[in-house]
């Protein structure tokens, strides 16, 4: 079983995963990374673990359909059975979405339907959260459709909110939780379907 990651940034969660990888504790093998940010420091990642990485910037294409064209073209390169998005910022394009329909794994930072959609990513989700008073954010690990944050929910992991939580804070107890909740996720027997 072999998946692609899609990332637009730091690569924090390919990165555990990649580490998890080289001991031989996660099921699933990561083959590639694609990213549409040239500056996205995912790619240094990548290269540290010797996993092939392409950025494809969508600013590079005359239109949003060439540019699903041509993430389509090197996914289907790499061959995956399953693609997750661990901070990938661009809604991905309809070629792409019915190639892998139920095959695309997106993982949120808060306890979806609340705080998702278009601009909901990050320190944004985490600023929301707490403006909201929440007593309780967390993660989402869902299937991705056309619609952002929309598609079905896999697992939920709760997470609570801390009397005096700064969006730094908050935001770092998440991204633990995510990175837990994902490794579950990725050895569970979903994938042996």
């Amino acid at each position: 079983m072999k998946f692609i990651v899609l990332a637009s940034g730091k690569g924090t969660t390919l990165e555990s995963l990649l580490t998890l990888q080289s001991k031989g504790q996660l099921q699933p093998q990561i083959c590639a990374l694609v990213t549409d940010n040239s500056k996205a420091e995912a790619l240094q990642v990548a290269s540290r673990y010797n996993i092939p990485a392409q950025c494809i910037p969508q600013q590079e294409y005359s239109d949003y359909a060439s540019w699903d064209a041509a993430l389509l073209a090197y996914l289907n390169k790499h061959d995956p059975d399953f693609i997750l998005l661990a901070g990938f910022l661009k809604k991905v394009g309809p070629k792409v979405l019915n190639k892998f329909h139920n095959k695309m794994i997106n993982s949120h930072p808060s306890l979806l339907p609340k705080y998702g959609g278009r601009g909901m990513y990050g320190q944004n989700v985490h600023a929301a959260v707490l403006a909201a008073k929440e007593s309780k954010s967390g993660v989402t690990i869902h299937l991705l459709n056309e619609r952002f944050d929309e598609g079905p929910i896999l697992k939920q992991v709760e997470v609570p909110v801390l009397e005096g939580d700064s969006v730094k804070s908050l935001e770092e107890r998440v991204k633990a939780a995510e990175k837990s909740a994902l490794v579950d996720f990725l050895n569970s027997q979903y994938f042996e379907q």
